[in-house]
């Protein structure tokens, strides 16, 4: 089964990638400068506390691995019919297909356990800072 192939997310100024991702939205402050070109530019990214609900969904869960999910587990729905007169293996057969199938899903997922306190992190900071605040209560500078 082929996987399926990430998007590209590239600098207008010199066309490099700088992101790929299974999902259209990324977690970011919203503005990226390139490392090849140094062009600063908005890249469409959001931080975790200002998106709305349909864009945390997609992030979590994005259509391109869902589909992917859904194909797979039908494939393996059939591969253990296939092997219908052995009763024994069949629920053998697609516990394993599905558990293959979903892997690519239980890693995006992972990745998104890592990077959403990043995001809230990121916002917070970037709220104190919009206030004044530019130390912590304890007279340290703000965590990066």
């Amino acid at each position: 089964m082929n996987y399926p192939v990430p998007y590209k997310f590239r600098c207008p100024a010199c066309r490099r990638v700088f992101a790929r991702s299974f999902s259209r939205v990324r977690l970011g402050p919203g503005i990226h400068e390139c490392l090849h070109c140094h062009a600063r530019f908005p890249d469409g990214s959001v931080d975790w506390p200002r998106a709305a609900h349909d864009v945390k969904m997609e992030y979590l869960f994005p259509s391109k691995l869902l589909l992917n999910s859904a194909v797979g587990i039908i494939v393996s729905a059939i591969l253990a019919l296939s092997v219908w007169p052995y009763w024994n293996d069949i629920f053998v057969v697609a516990a394993f297909g599905t558990a293959i199938v979903l892997i690519p899903l239980f890693v995006h997922l992972i990745g998104c356990a890592v990077q959403i306190p990043k995001s809230i992190s990121r916002y917070e900071r970037h709220l104190l800072e919009q206030a004044g605040y530019s130390r912590g209560a304890a007279g340290a500078a703000l965590p990066k």
